[in-house]
């Protein structure tokens, strides 16, 4: 296998929202043919949280992954089962032990802080709370998972950060990869909306979370922006060219892919291996989302 091709599978972590029921009904067999399929990859990497499923994605990750040796488990502390955030040191030690219990493990790679934003007034308490967990071995890196758009100023602080990436939008990617931080790009399709399967009569299931806000306006926004896309890229599949642009993306060090089935990781591990994206493709990626896709300055996107 090419180096390039080993070094895009490095970038790999399989992400289990969409395997939490969040998305709609998942069977605990599909969950376990997708971890199984990832192991026999070489694909051992995680990522999780308290929230996915309430609970549910933890505990089954913890059932299938008992005893399995040399393997990273990510998960996050602020977000809590059946809602609710709370980012005092208190509760992210209970949501941090609970967490535990679920993945029946006594350490974790790293935990990311759940999109805060107004919730932590002190970034040096919460810093120091989680340095300790490292200084303890219970966990290897701090982290911080970023709303999308949110200001963030204190990245720094923190080991890795998590944030949206994917060639709709870029803007996060841009004002925070310059920083010294592990950087994971997140929602590389954008919640399925470069799935290649959107349109106007998209329907979600009532249990998927994207029922509540991808519709009506934002939904013909985005279906412009695809429009664009794939008039601009005739020859791709836009859910592997944003899969490429950001395994390709030197800015990029670990890519979160969440996925529902087999055969969604099987497109990835295919895109992987792929030949790298001419550098004039990657350019042009940017330059239409720094442009707005090239509409009009009146088209507020998505």
């Amino acid at each position: 296998m090419p180096n390039h091709n080993l070094l895009r599978r490095s970038k790999i972590v399989l992400g289990l929202w969409p395997l939490s029921g969040d998305f709609g009904p998942v069977k605990l067999s599909d969950y376990e043919q997708v971890i199984k399929f990832a192991l026999d990859n070489d694909i051992r990497t995680f990522d999780t949280a308290p929230n996915y499923g309430n609970g549910y994605s933890e505990s089954a990750l913890g059932v299938i992954l008992q005893g399995e040796k040399n393997i990273n488990i990510n998960t996050k502390f602020g977000s809590h089962p059946f809602g609710g955030k709370n980012f005092s040191i208190d509760s992210l030690k209970k949501s941090l032990e609970e967490s535990l219990i679920r993945l029946k493990s006594s350490k974790l790679n790293t935990v990311f802080l759940h999109n805060p934003r107004t919730e932590i007034s002190d970034y040096n308490k919460v810093s120091d709370f989680m340095n300790k967990l490292k200084t303890n071995n219970i966990i290897n890196n701090s982290g911080i998972s970023l709303a999308k758009d949110y200001e963030y100023k204190q990245i720094n602080k923190f080991d890795s950060v998590q944030l949206d990436a994917n060639i709709l939008f870029l803007k996060d990617l841009e004002k925070y990869s310059n920083k010294k931080n592990e950087i994971f790009g997140r929602s590389p399709l954008a919640s399925g909306m470069l799935s290649g399967r959107l349109s106007h009569d998209t329907k979600f299931h009532p249990t998927d979370y994207r029922a509540s806000w991808l519709k009506g306006q934002r939904l013909e926004s985005v279906l412009k922006i695809i429009s664009v896309l794939e008039n601009k890229f005739p020859d791709f599949e836009l859910k592997s060219l944003s899969r490429r642009f950001l395994f390709d993306n030197f800015k990029i060090n670990k890519i979160i892919f969440g996925v529902k089935n087999k055969n969604q990781l099987e497109d990835i591990l295919i895109d992987a291996d792929s030949t790298e994206l001419k550098v004039e493709i990657l350019e042009e990626l940017t330059k239409l989302e720094n442009n707005n896709f090239n509409l009009s300055k009146d088209f507020k996107g998505f």
